[in-house]
């Protein structure tokens, strides 16, 4: 638990646990479930809250709300159902949908590390530095100022420098660098990002580069779960995207330190997306199921940017009650606008108290994340750890496509891909299978027949 964890890097430095008991008590600091108030008595700021710097007020005095958090589903699907993963996806869409996000364990193991694989390709990368720390509003940051953005860039890395950094911050917070409880590092995650000129943390986010094996040397692999050839298979509708887009068509790694965190966001056009963890320590999402995605618009619209009493364009914002639509819009987008820059962090508890439905996923090495159309996602790493994801296109993905075409139009901003462009491929392609099985059944009927006629009557 954490009160061990801290009595063994105390114990040395030679204090006994009585004593180590007494300081943590002294020591314990207030951090409360974040609510907004007209007359706060402390005001923060999350890392860069969608470039506004507007407040936060914290009032209650525990992170309790982090137990209050359900697991989201994990399927374990069997080899057979591994061999055709966008069966097995539609298979279980409309469960894992409900909670935005799912995880699915393989029932295969890759042969080789992507250590290995990165190591003879010769990888080296430059992170991003985020800063975890809040700033007052009322404190004037000059443009030039690192702590105005939420990436700045840093250092160049390989994998092996990179992961014996990542430990050494480790071991400076924790004693050792080794996995710990989840419950732990969730809690030390938050207090560290409500602090005021809390830590810096790298972050190898976004390389164009892949873990994966050769197909010929591992079975995972060789397995259509390859996120090298995941996006351009066949039943995605992506497929049909000739120009490589990385990230969308082609997957991007992400190397991850303690705290390292992907910021809250929907993916483009509202796309479906998959996470493979290759080795290291856990991930920690947190995912809400796009049924929530327009409260959690409104939610952080009204309690994260602050937005209520503010005027736009002429308008009252903070008079308006949601009975008139165009109002309601409006807040959505203006919220969705800073989620697309994927800057804004902010603790679920502000969805837990305004009924948004949230869950949380503990990602292991070895294991697949995936999300889906319009579901809000965000979390951090818990050590050292390497991801890799990329995108693809599910069966229901279009109508969730039609929505984001209609809110990028909005917003006045170019979409990733074409919609009309996928919706004509996918129409060819689906007319091609429909005559496909409108002419299997008249062939499959005349060889039973001749196979029956070849068989003599008992």
């Amino acid at each position: 638990d954490e009160r061990g964890c801290r009595q063994c890097a105390e114990a040395r430095r030679g204090l006994s646990a009585t004593s180590i008991r007494r300081r943590e008590k002294a020591n314990a600091p207030p951090f409360p479930p974040l609510v907004v108030s007209g007359r706060p008595r402390r005001v923060v700021s999350m890392p860069i809250i969608g470039g506004s710097g507007r407040e936060l007020v914290s009032t209650g005095p525990t992170l309790g709300w982090t137990e209050d958090i359900q697991d989201g589903p994990v399927f374990r699907p069997t080899e057979a159902e591994f061999r055709n993963p966008f069966a097995y996806l539609e298979k279980i869409r409309a469960e894992a949908a409900s909670y935005g996000i799912c995880k699915i364990i393989p029932p295969v193991r890759p042969a080789v590390s992507a250590g290995l694989v990165l190591k003879e390709k010769d990888f080296k990368f430059t992170t991003n530095v985020q800063y975890l720390g809040v700033h007052k509003p009322d404190r004037k940051i000059a443009k030039s100022s690192k702590k105005n953005v939420f990436y700045r860039s840093g250092k160049v890395y390989n994998l092996n420098t990179f992961q014996k950094m990542a430990n050494q911050e480790m071991s400076k917070k924790f004693g050792c660098a080794g996995n710990l409880p989840r419950k732990v590092v969730e809690k030390e995650y938050w207090r560290e990002v409500l602090k005021e000129d809390s830590r810096r943390v790298e972050y190898g986010s976004d390389l164009d580069a892949s873990g994966f094996a050769p197909s010929t040397d591992c079975p995972m692999a060789r397995s259509k779960w390859n996120l090298k050839e995941f996006a351009k298979a066949s039943s995605s509708s992506l497929s049909h995207i000739g120009e490589r887009i990385p990230g969308v068509t082609d997957p991007m790694l992400y190397c991850g330190m303690m705290f390292s965190q992907f910021a809250w966001h929907v993916e483009d056009c509202f796309l479906n997306s998959i996470n493979y963890h290759h080795q290291g320590s856990p991930k920690l999402w947190y995912g809400v199921p796009s049924s929530d995605a327009l409260k959690f618009d409104q939610v952080t619209y009204k309690h994260v940017f602050n937005k209520e009493g503010t005027k736009k364009g002429g308008l009252d914002l903070a008079g308006a009650t949601g009975k008139d639509p165009k109002d309601l819009q409006r807040r959505e987008d203006e919220a969705a606008m800073h989620f697309i820059k994927k800057t804004t962090m902010f603790p679920p508890s502000i969805l837990l108290e305004n009924g948004v439905k949230v869950c949380r996923i503990l990602q292991q090495p070895g294991e697949f994340v995936v999300t889906f159309p319009q579901a809000y996602h965000g979390g951090f790493s818990t050590g050292f750890n390497v991801g890799e994801a990329v995108n693809f296109a599910s069966t229901d993905w279009f109508n969730f496509g039609v929505s984001a075409e209609k809110r990028y139009q909005r917003l006045r901003l170019a979409p990733v891909v074409s919609l009309e462009e996928l919706t004509s491929a996918e129409l060819d392609r689906r007319r091609a299978a429909a005559k496909r099985e409108a002419a299997a059944p008249a062939e499959g009927s005349a060889a039973a027949a001749a196979a029956a006629a070849a068989v003599p009557d008992p």
